[in-house]
């Protein structure tokens, strides 16, 4: 991420290359290859992957959207009252991801994969750590000019309006390639 670029460049007085996490250099259809081997749990359903918890805030806009919404399953991995989802594998996270109609997400690989399969997605400060770990995921909303989709402010699930990933797709295709050719040109 950026801020981990400009703490080397003050530390070595030299400002490093900084390119796109190595998940984001792999296509769909890639990840598909490992995410089609595990079906789809379910209808319709809501994804949740937090790795700290959730804060009252988002486990109250869940029950309010549960109320509205019987027919949409609510799926998480945190929630340890609901051990259906705790132990999934990377092949069952992404086909979690894949097939899910709305992501909501502490995780920077969370988002990544909302990203890469043009899900709407919300994702959120982690709770529960000592020093905030939002820089990477900031830097590449930033980056993807999705930043809106980072700690939305009024956030509500009813009718979530699906994310134009058009612009951010054209970035996205730049900086693999990008990191294609640095990749390259170092391996020589």
């Amino acid at each position: 991420e950026q801020t981990g670029s400009e703490v080397v460049e003050a530390l070595i007085n030299q400002r490093p290359e900084c390119h796109i996490d190595p998940t984001l250099l792999l296509s769909k259809n890639k990840w598909d290859f490992i995410a089609d081997k595990f079906k789809k749990p379910c209808e319709k359903y809501l994804f949740c992957y937090f790795l700290g918890k959730p804060t009252d805030h988002i486990l109250n806009i869940l029950n309010e959207y549960k109320k509205k919404n019987e027919k949409v399953n609510i799926l998480s991995i945190w929630d340890r009252d609901d051990g259906t989802h705790n132990n999934v594998g990377p092949g069952e996270f992404l086909g979690l991801i894949k097939n899910a109609e709305l992501i909501l997400t502490d995780s920077f690989h969370g988002t990544v994969f909302s990203i890469i399969y043009h899900k709407p997605f919300y994702t959120f400060s982690r709770t529960g750590v000592k020093e905030s770990m939002d820089t990477r995921v900031v830097s590449l909303l930033k980056l993807l000019e999705l930043t809106d989709r980072f700690e939305p402010e009024n956030i509500t699930l009813d009718g979530v309006e699906q994310i134009d990933f058009g612009k951010s797709k054209i970035i996205l295709d730049r900086e693999k390639k990008r990191a294609i050719e640095y990749i390259e040109g170092i391996s020589k």
